[in-house]
């Protein structure tokens, strides 16, 4: 389903690179609950004594 063949300068197949569906869901929903957890946990410092530190 996800797969793209990369093409090298003289035209012919580079590479394949097939993706499995479900790597491809399970890294969006990882990637979705991480951006998640750091909005949702507010930081405990004052963001600029975070930068300072």
């Amino acid at each position: 389903m996800f797969s793209h063949v990369f093409k090298s300068p003289d035209g012919g197949s580079l590479f394949s690179a097939q993706l499995d569906p479900m790597l491809v869901l399970l890294a969006s929903v990882v990637a979705c609950g991480v951006g998640l957890a750091a909005a949702a946990i507010p930081a405990r410092m004052d963001p600029v004594q975070a930068i300072r530190a």
